[in-house]
């Protein structure tokens, strides 16, 4: 079920403790001793009702916390990986720079490093 549904059923079990202990009460002023017994199995009977929706309730939100949190900790442990990606992409590329590769700029963020092919390479021993 979900949380709002609970917490109505935790709702009405308090509407039938109130509504029992009212009775009761009543009960007893009108010194019926049956009335007054009545009233209080439906306080009893209310109250058991709320405290049962309200464990459900909150162990519910208990395992969304926990799913939630579990999430979180994922996206975060993600943008770790692509920050550390990012700087050794950037380590790579001054390194082919310094050698004197021409690596050019990447068309995107998301392009991956690849080096431009210069001249003087095995592929141009080939054409001679």
């Amino acid at each position: 079920m979900k949380t709002e549904t609970l917490d109505t059923l935790a709702n009405l079990g308090s509407k039938a403790t109130a509504a029992g202990a009212t009775t009761s009460v009543v009960g007893t002023f009108l010194l019926n001793n049956a009335i007054g017994v009545f009233g209080a199995l439906i306080a009893l009977i209310g109250l058991l009702i709320n405290v049962h929706y309200k464990r459900k309730a909150s162990k519910r939100r208990d395992i969304e916390l926990a799913l939630n949190t579990r999430a979180t900790e994922q996206a975060l442990e993600l943008q770790r990986v692509e920050a550390a990606q990012k700087v050794a992409e950037r380590a790579l590329r001054m390194d082919l720079m310094r050698a004197g590769v021409d690596v050019g700029p990447p068309p995107s963020d998301l392009a991956p490093l690849t080096a431009v092919p210069t001249s003087g390479g095995p592929e141009d021993d080939d054409e001679r």
